[in-house]
């Protein structure tokens, strides 16, 4: 625990979100081991000979201990979802309220209504923060997941794959898409937000995922193909991907 930053005694320690901040950063600090990555994927059907338990396993007993892996998988996924949809969110009423702060009618407003209002801006631009941070580092924990080729299959498929999809095109179209217009704050830098970065991550996750179906399906790229165009030319011209990604996500998406 406290390897991985984690400091359980503290009195906000149980906290809901303090406590997923302090779990996705003792994930990362194991993650970061070879030894607990393989022990994950170990739980895996699909895991190659070399990581096989060295006892002989019951089918029954395979198929509960992937059932682990996929439940937990699918916390990360679901987390994952919330702490990044929630975080723009934030950051789209902190740009309204910016816009609002520099209109004609804000001069003319009470003292009182005018501390009010800065108050709350202030307030979101901390768990704007905080979310934002929760976010990149849910993104940085399925970054060392997908390392492993049976974990990322066991991620990648069946109902969870679908929903990880649907968290990759969830976030796609709103940072690719027209709610992106919504956050373009004034020194973004200020919350720790790069649009670049999030995209990169994104870029990763999806063409690393583009050989499953059940996750490609869900991206939905068809129903909204200037997004997606829009991501391939960002990715081409402004992100330094590396040579496999950028190649993946070429294949899936130059069709448009």
């Amino acid at each position: 625990w406290r390897r991985g930053g984690v400091t359980p005694g503290e009195a906000h320690a149980f906290d809901k979100n303090s406590a997923r901040g302090r779990l996705t950063s003792l994930l990362l600090h194991l993650l970061a081991s070879d030894s607990f990555l393989n022990s994950l994927a170990r739980l895996s059907p699909l895991a190659p000979p070399g990581l096989a338990p060295t006892r002989r396993r019951k089918e029954e007993e395979e198929e509960e201990e992937h059932e682990v892996l996929v439940e937990f998988l699918d916390a990360v996924v679901s987390d994952g979802a919330f702490v990044l949809q929630d975080a723009l969110g934030r950051l789209a009423d902190i740009r309204a309220m910016q816009a609002d702060m520099e209109g004609k009618e804000w001069a003319g407003l009470p003292d009182g209504v005018k501390r009010d209002r800065t108050s709350l801006h202030g307030q979101l631009e901390g768990v704007a923060v905080h979310f934002l941070q929760l976010a990149k580092a849910n993104l940085a924990l399925l970054d060392l997941l997908f390392a492993s080729p049976a974990i990322r299959a066991s991620m990648c498929g069946g109902e969870l794959g679908a929903r990880f999809g649907g968290f990759l095109d969830l976030s796609v179209k709103h940072l690719c898409g027209h709610k992106s217009k919504t956050l373009h704050l004034h020194d973004p830098a200020r919350y720790g937000f790069d649009p670049k970065e999030l995209v990169t991550h994104l870029c990763r996750l999806i063409a690393r995922a583009s050989q499953y179906p059940e996750v490609t399906a869900s991206l939905r790229v068809a129903s909204a193909p200037a997004v997606y165009a829009r991501l391939l030319r960002v990715a081409g011209t402004k992100l330094a991907l590396d040579p496999d990604t950028q190649h993946h996500l070429n294949a899936l998406l130059q069709p448009l």
